[in-house]
């Protein structure tokens, strides 16, 4: 799966940082190839979704340097957003693995955002 070894780069987590606020890392997310890739397999294809589900509860366990943001958020946040937008459904668990992510910025602005959605509803 080409798509997660590019989600999962050091290079994807990087052009992610420049972002100031969730709609900018959203910009950024959208414009890259393997998201946009990933993202229609996963509405098409429910074994994708279980691999980014499964991906996700690996990537939280990832040993990193608690004194650094966990170099996985960035993956995390996308695989969240990726199941968002294409299994609605699963909002309280993808914000849940979200929420499991030890030192992460992004994921934990998508996982508050997703359960307020899914509050509202």
């Amino acid at each position: 799966m080409n798509e997660r070894k590019e989600i999962e780069s050091f290079d994807f987590s990087v052009r992610t940082q420049i972002a100031s606020d969730l709609d900018q890392f959203w910009r950024i997310v959208e414009l890259n190839p393997s998201v946009s890739s990933l993202l229609d397999r996963a509405r098409q294809d429910t074994p994708t979704v279980i691999d980014i589900l499964v991906a996700m509860r690996h990537l939280r366990n990832v040993e990193f340097d608690p004194k650094y943001e966990n170099p996985m958020d960035a993956a995390m946040t996308t695989y969240g957003w990726i199941i968002s937008k294409a299994r609605p459904r699963l909002s309280g668990l993808t914000s849940d693995l979200l929420d499991s992510l030890d030192h992460s910025w992004w994921a934990r602005r998508l996982a508050t955002s997703l359960r307020s959605e899914h509050l509202s509803m």
